[in-house]
């Protein structure tokens, strides 16, 4: 509390609030005097942005927006928290996006949704089949969140024949002239 004095008189007043500020008058008294309205304040609720005085010396915020437009989340707001946006249980929430919990990446099987590991990334898919484009590997799979396969063994146990794997032809077997009929 504030105390004010003014010629013989002594008194205690509340402390100023976020929008009103006390004054002694000269009847010994505690006036409130309202800040201007507009004045920029802090209403202390998390929930609100944009805090302002309104002309009766109240301190009040617009709701913050709760809605993130996302279907997997539940949103709410806690006052001395703010706003939250909690991923359901079988989601991932990766780049603004929803995925449900076994849906791989778009375009790469290697990469799943698993909010068991992690509901904002990518998790491996471990060990699935996939193919990497190469012509050159056999067996491919996922591994560390990467498609890779072994060589192609490109041998045809033709001594009379080269045999060699490119990545535009695959397994060739080029015939070998020396020591050959």
């Amino acid at each position: 509390a504030d105390t004010a004095q003014i010629d013989a008189c002594s008194v205690a007043c509340p402390a100023d609030g976020p929008c009103v500020r006390y004054e002694v008058d000269a009847a010994c008294t505690c006036t409130p005097i309202p800040l201007a309205e507009g004045t920029a304040c802090d209403d202390g609720d998390a929930c609100t942005g944009g805090d302002t005085c309104d002309a009766q010396g109240a301190c009040v915020g617009k709701p913050s927006k709760l809605d993130d437009g996302l279907d997997c989340t539940t949103d709410s707001c806690d006052p001395a928290t703010g706003v939250s946006h909690v991923v359901a249980d079988d989601f991932c929430l990766i780049t603004d996006a929803c995925w449900p919990a076994g849906k791989a990446q778009p375009g790469d099987p290697c990469l799943i949704c698993a909010p068991d590991e992690q509901v904002s990334a990518w998790s491996n898919n471990e060990g699935v089949a996939c193919d990497d484009g190469d012509p050159c590997t056999a067996d491919d799979s996922c591994a560390d969140g990467a498609c890779a396969g072994t060589p192609r063994d490109c041998d045809d146990d033709n001594a009379c024949t080269f045999d060699e794997c490119t990545a535009e032809a695959g397994c060739t077997h080029t015939k070998v002239n020396i020591g050959c009929d």
